[in-house]
């Protein structure tokens, strides 16, 4: 996870999660609870969200971005991204355009991160006091660049 500070002096916190690493996550936290429950013996193992499926591509990329609509061609989601926008205390809130067009560079930098070729269900979720998330899947063209 990478904290910046943006020039209005609101800061942002990227973290950037593989589609493997939550099918992972996923089923780890599923057999951890039926283990719990009685249900299956054992341990289990974990995977690195670093293991990307595809190699990183340069920072500054060049990221599609699909907010309200898939792309017009086939793509594979190859992960999330996960960008926490934090204003100062005092400032009136962000609409959910403010916060997105704040939280791009950062999600382009994850998605970019991730080897994907776009960002696709961009979506600004509710946070606490004067937090706001956004949220987006990283995705990748079938027919890639």
């Amino acid at each position: 996870m990478t904290t910046d500070i943006l020039d209005d002096g609101s800061s942002v916190k990227v973290c950037t999660i593989s589609a493997g690493f939550l099918r992972f996550a996923t089923l780890a936290m599923f057999l951890s609870v039926l283990g719990a429950c009685g249900g299956l013996a054992g341990g289990s193992h974990s995977r690195s969200a670093a293991e990307a499926a595809f190699p990183p591509k340069p920072r500054d990329c060049k990221i599609d971005v699909y907010r309200d609509h898939p792309p017009g061609r086939a793509f594979n989601v190859v992960g999330h991204v996960v960008v926490t926008i934090e204003q100062p205390p005092g400032t009136p809130p962000l609409d959910d355009d403010s916060i997105i067009t704040s939280a791009l560079p950062q999600l382009r930098e994850g998605a970019c991160d991730a080897g994907a070729d776009a960002l696709v269900d961009v979506v600004v979720r509710p946070g606490t006091g004067q937090m706001a998330v956004v949220t987006a899947q990283t995705v990748r063209y079938s027919a890639s660049r």
